[in-house]
């Protein structure tokens, strides 16, 4: 509780920060796409995309997370979480002395056994579980 108090924070306060040095500033999020609930423990991996060299991976522990000092420049970001889908970011640009705000939504993995939900059927009804079914090889073309 006092990280996301502590976060919350410092989210509060970069605009402020924003303003020193050439550097950009990062802060946002990442959220299952589901639930809107915080991801803990999300990494999150900016690319450069001129170059390579300065690729850097941040590890959102509350869900939130704080770049201060992020080289200017065109990024992409990819963003994991256990359980979920990876996502690779559309191009960004980080600006000097400003900051920018990046909210990841995360969709859960769905694998064979799941439940997606219950679909009912004719009146009174009978309730039928809706289940994630793997196809077995060379069944479809």
């Amino acid at each position: 509780m006092n990280k996301i108090l502590l976060s919350l924070l410092l989210l509060a306060l970069l605009p402020g920060l924003a303003g020193s040095g050439d550097k950009g500033v990062l802060r946002g999020s990442v959220r299952s796409m589901e639930t809107r609930e915080l991801l803990e423990q999300t990494a999150i991996v900016f690319f450069h995309m001129a170059d390579t060299v300065r690729e850097r991976t941040v590890i959102s522990h509350s869900g939130l997370f704080v770049v201060l000092d992020m080289p200017p420049g065109t990024y992409r970001a990819r963003v994991t979480h256990e359980g979920h889908h990876a996502f690779m970011s559309p191009v960004f640009h980080v600006k000097a002395d400003s900051a920018l705000s990046l909210n990841f939504f995360l969709k859960p993995l769905v694998v064979a056994g799941d439940t997606l939900g219950t679909v009912r059927i004719g009146k009174p009804g009978v309730d039928y579980k809706m289940k994630v079914v793997k196809p077995e090889p060379g069944t479809y073309r």
